[in-house]
């Protein structure tokens, strides 16, 4: 009862909205610190000129969709200190198609954290409660940003995203043909879309295919249709990983990934398949690399971990779990603790395992629970 009615709220936000006219890597990472650190200083003329500007070259056709889209990741951010800056961004400047989609955006990724990654049964109440909230924020600041701009396709874009959360399947539809009116050959609404039918979403690569075949009618540049060719082979692995087929996974995987080298999903699955397979020197490059897009990645951290301890390189498993650790990782908290309570090349230090354990624990880790209990039990 409760997911419906948090369904039947969004769903009435987002048909306001459906209504309304409304050496790469590294550079992006650098003029993310760059503007957040313009908002935190409070310098929100320089700001919004900065960020209108580059909606303006969009809408003119200077820059392309991909790179609009990344000039606004410099707002994929939860930290609860820029949101007093985003509210004082937007009211200096009402009308600011960049500050209400920056706020936008925001609330979003604020949305997601505050759910979690657990299954829908392993997550409370009080965690869809505050993810429900802040999707309603989020929701409300792309409805505003959307009557803000020509072609708001941001807006839309990270609407999908929501969308995709509560299953809206037609609201998306809906948002897309939105984007695809204001802009026709975009790139990356089209390209949200195709990721919302996802087998792993409810769709099916069969539906993802025969939307790859629309966007071929809607004339886009032959290596984009490559790509979203690419995205679906990358949905036919995941599926075969969820039937366990990784043998057969891993050559999808191989597939998309030559043409998608750089998606850090793809290098996340591929590796988790090849652990899977025992594959453990195979698996390390992919997560070498994934850390390479993503430096504090625990996941990829705690795996390289894995397979470092599995190759018997127990130092280099060591540094990959205390990075992991220190980043709140309670896998890589627990594995820490059996590190010092077993002196495994470090000096063995009972009361400090037990520190590591009960991190561990606080957070759920069954494993961790287990080996403190046990460790209390044994005495120092």
């Amino acid at each position: 009862m409760k997911m419906i009615k948090r369904i039947i709220i969004l769903l009435g936000i987002l048909a306001i909205l459906a209504t309304e006219n409304g050496a790469w890597a590294g550079a992006i990472e650098s003029d993310k610190s760059r503007l957040l650190g313009m908002l935190l200083a409070s310098q929100y003329t320089q700001l919004d000129r900065e960020m209108s500007e580059t909606q303006r070259a969009y809408e003119r056709g200077t820059i392309g969709d991909e790179q609009l889209l990344a000039a606004f990741r410099s707002f994929y951010i939860t930290d609860r200190t820029v949101e007093p800056k985003l509210i004082e961004w937007i009211e200096k400047y009402p009308k600011s198609y960049a500050a209400r989609l920056a706020r936008g955006i925001y609330y979003k990724y604020v949305g997601f954290e505050a759910r979690g990654d657990n299954f829908t049964d392993k997550t409370s109440d009080e965690q869809f409660t505050g993810m429900d909230a802040n999707f309603k924020k989020s929701i409300q600041d792309l409805l505003d940003s959307a009557n803000l701009t020509d072609k708001p396709i941001l807006s839309y874009l990270h609407a999908m995203d929501i969308g995709k959360n509560y299953g809206l399947i037609r609201m998306n539809r809906r948002l897309l043909d939105l984007a695809n009116e204001k802009a026709p050959r975009n790139f990356i609404v089209r390209r949200k879309y195709l990721f919302t039918l996802q087998a792993r979403w409810g769709g099916s690569a069969e539906e993802m295919s025969s939307f790859v075949r629309e966007c071929k009618g809607a004339g886009l540049p032959v290596e984009k249709v490559r790509e979203l060719d690419a995205a679906v082979t990358a949905d036919v692995a995941w599926k075969l990983e969820w039937e366990h087929d990784y043998v057969g996974a891993q050559r999808k995987y191989e597939e998309a990934l030559a043409v998608l080298p750089d998606d850090p999903d793809i290098i996340s699955r591929i590796s988790w398949v090849l652990i899977r397979q025992g594959k453990y020197s195979a698996a390390v490059p992919h997560l070498s690399r994934l850390l390479e897009i993503k430096p504090n990645n625990t996941y990829a951290l705690a795996n390289r971990g894995v397979c470092y301890a599995q190759l018997k390189r127990l130092d280099s498993a060591l540094v990959d779990y205390m990075k992991a650790a220190n980043l709140g990782d309670a896998f890589s908290q627990n594995e820490i603790g059996t590190f010092y309570w077993h002196g495994i090349t470090v000096p063995r230090d009972k009361a400090l395992a037990i520190q590591w354990f009960r991190k561990s624990a606080q957070q759920g880790n069954d494993a961790a629970k287990r080996n403190l209990k046990e460790a209390l039990a044994s005495g120092l």
